[in-house]
């Protein structure tokens, strides 16, 4: 539901070009979100090879290290352009800077991970303004977005199974917790009680 939010909220319309910051489980469903919702091309960084991966296998047409120089992968795939949205869904220092440079003018950055408090940014004002680049926020879901992503994966547009990459028992949730936190190839990790 949050990402159904957000890419609404960036008016991410069929056809646009579609860049994901940062392919951890939010991140991940941005894709696959973007790609139900007619991107004409999507993309993904992430820092973890087995997220870049994760990236591909949920729609995905490229997947690239977040310290590659990613405007010049984007122009190179995309015929010279940058993307028409970002999404940037990691807190990753710096990261909103290297967002604005993969954005076509006119384009929009919607920050959905949530910066630490106090962050600061020196930002270019009157670049942002020249180039007409919109800068959003996005976080949670309204009743609707909750019913339209209801709608999709119960459709079956979006298969959301991948995602889970462990499943343990009841006794070894404290193993779950190591597994997220340490990050990698942990994606999303289900307890089931009565195992």
């Amino acid at each position: 539901a949050c990402a159904v939010r957000a890419q609404g909220r960036a008016a991410m319309r069929p056809g646009h070009s579609v860049l994901v910051m940062g392919s951890g489980l939010a991140g991940l469903l941005h894709v696959a979100v973007a790609g139900t919702l007619g991107a004409g091309f999507v993309a993904a960084t992430d820092v973890s090879r087995p997220r870049l991966e994760a990236a591909i296998r949920m729609g995905a047409a490229a997947a690239w290290q977040a310290g590659d120089d990613v405007p010049a992968r984007l122009r190179e795939r995309m015929g010279g352009g940058l993307a028409d949205l970002v999404i940037v869904s990691t807190a990753a220092p710096g990261i909103l800077g290297q967002a604005l440079a993969c954005v076509e003018p006119g384009g929009t950055v919607i920050m959905f991970a949530l910066p630490d408090p106090g962050t600061r940014m020196d930002l270019d004002l009157h670049e942002l303004w020249r180039s007409g680049i919109r800068l959003t926020s996005s976080y949670a879901g309204d009743r609707a977005d909750h019913l339209a992503a209801l709608e999709i994966l119960a459709s079956g547009r979006i298969d959301v199974s991948p995602l889970v990459t462990h499943t343990l028992p009841l006794a070894s949730t404290g193993e779950g917790f190591r597994l997220v936190a340490a990050g990698g190839a942990a994606l999303k990790v289900i307890v089931e009680p009565q195992t």
